[in-house]
């Protein structure tokens, strides 16, 4: 019995010390991750493609064709990117998850659909520092 109350004891002790540590691991990440996706949209206006993909993962499985598909983009249209919703969801692993919804307008002459969607965006630690690892699309609204 004197075994087991210690035992008790000293898991308490250690999920005790343990809280801590986890919250203030998580101190700020909503803040942390919402930047990076503000910093996205404003390189994206820019039309600044290194910048942009600065906000990527170099190791993400999409790294490559978003380049390709960012280039392309910038150089045909003029695009607004406005941030309407960002809910953090939470981590998983060594990811964290957003929901992040946004409208796309189109100022130039090209043909584009003025558009709002909702994605999902995971992110991922690269040197210290959260980048975009791949977004899920949700829904999209052409307005």
């Amino acid at each position: 019995m004197r075994k087991l109350t210690t035992v008790g004891i000293a898991l308490m002790l250690a999920l005790t010390l343990a809280v801590p540590t986890t919250l203030a691991t998580d101190e700020g990440i909503e803040s942390k991750l919402r930047s990076v996706v503000e910093k996205n949209f404003s390189v994206a206006e820019e039309e600044d493609l290194e910048k942009y993909m600065d906000t990527a993962h170099p190791q993400s499985p999409t790294y490559q064709q978003t380049r390709k598909l960012a280039k392309r983009m910038m150089d045909r249209y003029d695009l607004e990117y406005e941030l309407l919703l960002f809910n953090y969801i939470g981590e998983d692993g060594k990811y964290q998850l957003a929901r992040v919804k946004q409208k796309t307008t189109n100022t130039s002459e090209a043909a584009f659909r003025d558009n709002i969607i909702v994605n999902i965006w995971a992110f991922r630690k690269h040197e210290g520092e959260w980048k975009n690892w791949n977004t899920m699309l949700l829904e999209r609204e052409f307005l």
